[in-house]
């Protein structure tokens, strides 16, 4: 018999069972309403429109080298990149262009890691901090005149398929801590539920049945702060989140997902691709998303992969994609093991998109309901990946609650 997750008011005390070295102290932010806050999202809201009527050049070229002994044609893109920071002291915003070049064929690419100096002129520099180097997700910190600039808006040309190049954005707000505020963190907490709730009632209007359990609606079988866990689990860094923990800052690491959504929206981890290809909100690999696709005409979602960037698609495939996988992954025993309790399926269900089904399927074979014991034949990543879903469903039920 199946057993499906209960509602979020009925769960918000629960907690979960974790070992001391997972486990992270779960401290709620502080409601937001500040000035300083309020007066950021104004400022952001500025760089953007300062950046919107910015021209930047840019062009692609081709230099010849070697790799591994052969000779390479690699194709290279060469382009300007604007920044605004801004004055917390003064109010004011400064505007900043760099030039860079950056290999578009993995082969061969630099790996240089941060702090460095990206950019610089006789009154400013960029300093990029930490994050994805040549990506939108960059820690970056501007200075002017010897006086440290917060980043608030990014602008730059931006190649998808390697052969051309085009400004995707008008304006992209980077992470950096000086923006890991409780407003930010708010915003983004409050579109993905919204997000969230809009995918669940489109996919109801559309009378989107579960493939799993024929008499159940797909949105039946996982709650909304489950779905929200496993967005904010996909674009969290496992180093990061066991030195978190260690530290006893892992609110802070959670906010900084939620906080990178508030500052953009919609545009959030639009370009963020694994090496793997797995884009954008829910990191959905591409043929992944192309099987949820086929499987479930009737959700009406954009047949295109570029519909992964969008979040309200993004989001409904996703709640789909769980269901397929129960349905057209998973195995009898499987089944069996993973329906015992609501927290079980969780974990299979996370470890299903994570490793994949076939993966979940050979480890309950050989384990049963020991399957992700410390003997597990998951890989590391998966071992992880469960571990911080563990932690931040925690913090995001009592968040929410808390709300």
């Amino acid at each position: 018999m199946a057993v499906f997750l209960t509602p979020l008011a009925s769960r918000a005390q629960e907690t979960a069972s974790t070992t001391p070295e997972t486990t992270a102290v779960v401290e709620t932010v502080a409601p937001a309403n500040s000035a300083d806050d309020e007066m950021l999202v104004k400022k952001v809201a500025e760089a953007g429109e300062i950046l919107k009527n910015t021209s930047l050049n840019h062009k692609i070229y081709t230099i010849k080298g070697k790799y591994k002994k052969k000779t390479v044609y690699t194709k290279m893109l060469q382009r300007e990149v604007a920044v605004v920071g801004l004055n917390t002291a003064t109010g004011d915003l400064k505007k900043f262009i760099f030039k860079e070049d950056l290999k578009l064929s993995s082969k061969g690419r630099a790996a240089p890691k941060p702090p460095k100096i990206i950019g610089q002129d006789k009154n400013c520099q960029l300093l990029w901090r930490g994050g994805s180097r040549w990506g939108f997700n960059r820690n970056l910190q501007l200075t002017c005149d010897d006086t440290e600039l917060i980043v608030m808006g990014l602008k730059m040309p931006y190649s998808t398929n390697g052969k051309s190049a085009s400004i995707i954005a008008d304006s992209y707000v980077p992470y950096s801590p000086e923006l890991n505020t409780p407003l930010f963190a708010k915003i983004g907490r409050e579109h993905l539920e919204k997000i969230i709730a809009e995918a669940s009632t489109e996919l109801s209007q559309d009378e989107v049945m579960s493939r799993a359990f024929p008499d159940k609606e797909i949105t039946a079988i996982v709650p909304m702060e489950f779905v929200m866990s496993m967005i904010v689990n996909e674009h969290m860094d496992h180093n990061e989140f066991l030195k978190a923990v260690k530290n006893g800052t892992f609110p802070d690491l959670v906010n900084k997902v939620l906080v990178l959504v508030g500052l953009n929206r919609e545009q959030a981890m639009k370009w963020s691709v694994s090496k793997a290809g797995a884009c954008c909100l829910t990191q959905f690999m591409p043929k992944t998303y192309k099987s949820v696709v086929r499987r479930y005409p009737e959700a009406d979602l954009d047949p295109a992969l570029s519909g992964r960037q969008d979040h309200l698609n993004a989001v409904k495939a996703s709640i789909i994609l769980f269901d397929s996988d129960i349905s057209f992954g998973w195995k009898a025993k499987t089944k069996e093991t993973c329906f015992v309790s609501a927290e079980m399926l969780e974990k299979c269900l996370a470890a299903s998109y994570n490793a994949g089904p076939g993966t979940l399927n050979k480890v309950i074979r050989k384990l049963g309901f020991n399957w992700d014991g410390v003997r597990s034949g998951l890989k590391t990543e998966t071992k992880m990946y469960l571990k911080k879903l563990e932690n931040i469903k925690i913090y995001i039920v009592d968040l929410v609650k808390n709300t």
